[in-house]
């Protein structure tokens, strides 16, 4: 698709032009990175090897014509991975389609999908996998960071039933928990005994088991695991066989 005529004076332009996608009558926007060629030749985000995966999760919450679907930058540069810093002027840049974008679509939630969507949202260099799962407050609503789906397409499926996990705390900002999706529980200090419990039921029932543990010094941009306390402050486990 040809660039608008906003682009002529990026610093740093890049090629195409990948608008969003879908109704947003969910009221959920998934926000990732940047198009890959292939989303740059159908103009459409997210139908590349990152879409397939995006699809395979979203097959367990909604219809993925029901959301809306942008990238942090409309154009495609060189490179299908990236930091945030090597494109930071066209990332911002981009910043008036992405506030066109929210003015047309009004999501009540965001889910930032991936470290530079996250940073682009929500303005912080934490890594994506300490803010996973978080709810940040932002001027233009509530963000939900998780992992962006090529991360997982490459030898990171382990990691899809930690998607569903953030995607869940995404839906419960609407008020509307997926029923489809059979979740484990959220405690604070949990009890040894309810834990092993909870990890002998999801082992006997699903193909895919994320753990994640949190103490309290892991919520810092790098965290000292000499110092760091071994107190529990969050416990997810989230399970499903994806078959």
């Amino acid at each position: 698709m040809n660039q608008p005529s906003h682009c002529d004076g990026c610093p740093d332009r890049g090629t195409g032009w990948v608008p969003p996608y879908g109704s947003g009558s969910n009221k959920i926007a998934l926000i990732g990175m940047a198009p890959a060629e292939q989303e740059l030749r159908q103009g459409q985000p997210f139908v590349g090897r990152a879409g397939t995966v995006l699809s395979k999760i979203l097959r367990k919450v909604d219809a993925r014509e029901n959301f809306a679907i942008w990238n942090a930058m409309q154009c495609r540069h060189d490179k299908d991975q990236f930091d945030y810093e090597e494109f930071e002027e066209a990332i911002d840049w981009c910043g008036q389609h992405r506030r066109h974008f929210e003015q047309t679509y009004r999501p009540d939630v965001r889910v930032a999908l991936g470290g530079v969507s996250f940073r682009t949202l929500v303005g912080s260099s934490v890594a994506i996998s300490k803010a996973r799962g978080y709810r940040f407050e932002t001027n233009e609503g509530p963000v939900v960071a998780t992992y962006h789906p090529n991360f997982l397409g490459r030898g990171k499926m382990n990691l899809l039933p930690v998607v569903m996990w953030d995607l869940t705390t995404a839906l419960a900002e609407r008020g509307k928990p997926p029923v489809a999706y059979p979740m484990a529980d959220l405690t604070l200090y949990p009890n040894p005994d309810e834990f092993r419990e909870w990890c002998r039921l999801a082992g006997a029932w699903s193909k895919f088991l994320a753990l994640d543990l949190e103490t309290e010094d892991s919520y810092g941009d790098e965290e000292d695991l000499e110092s760091s306390s071994y107190v529990i402050t969050r416990a997810s486990l989230a399970r499903d066989d994806f078959r």
